[in-house]
């Protein structure tokens, strides 16, 4: 079985991650978690400053590190889970409801598992992704309802680390 798992980097994408891990899956699953980094919410390459393509890259590059971290903790937390699965990561660029229809056609998971809260800081739209990929998937898409973090205070930093010390 091939499990397309997408996770965002809000605190909501341990929600999911935690939920796999709670789960039995066939001997010998795949796993691939895969992460968008969707661009800014403006061009900052069409600026003419040479400061605010600096500040474009730099925001750019923070937020690579970050998706990779959350990622390397969600392999190993799914690992620990599921120690006969292989668990693969991806990062992807661009608009999330394109890349993971893209992923999803290039892999060809049996199932695609994402989160639907509602609400993202760079989406003006709730659900626009779930709902987007639920209706261009070819194979099965299972939504895992997210819930408020009982730690709504947290930063996404001190729930990576969380993460990392369990």
């Amino acid at each position: 079985m091939k499990v397309l798992v997408a996770i965002d980097q809000s605190a909501f994408g341990f929600q999911i991650i935690e939920a796999l891990a709670n789960r039995k899956f066939p001997a010998g699953t795949q796993f691939k978690i895969l992460s968008v980094v969707e661009p800014l919410p403006f061009n900052w390459d069409q600026q003419n400053s040479k400061t605010w393509k600096k500040i474009a890259q730099d925001v750019l590059k923070e937020r690579k590190l970050v998706v990779e971290e959350i990622e390397s903790v969600a392999r190993h937390k799914l690992l620990c889970a599921h120690p006969d699965a292989q668990v693969h990561t991806e990062i992807r660029h661009g608009d999330a409801r394109i890349e993971i229809i893209h992923a999803a056609t290039s892999w060809m998971p049996n199932k695609i598992i994402l989160g639907a809260h509602g609400r993202s800081p760079n989406r003006l739209f709730p659900n626009v992704v779930s709902q987007h990929v639920a209706r261009h998937a070819l194979c099965t898409v299972e939504l895992i309802r997210l819930t408020e973090p009982t730690h709504s205070t947290s930063t996404r930093d001190e729930s990576v680390k969380a993460e990392v010390s369990k």
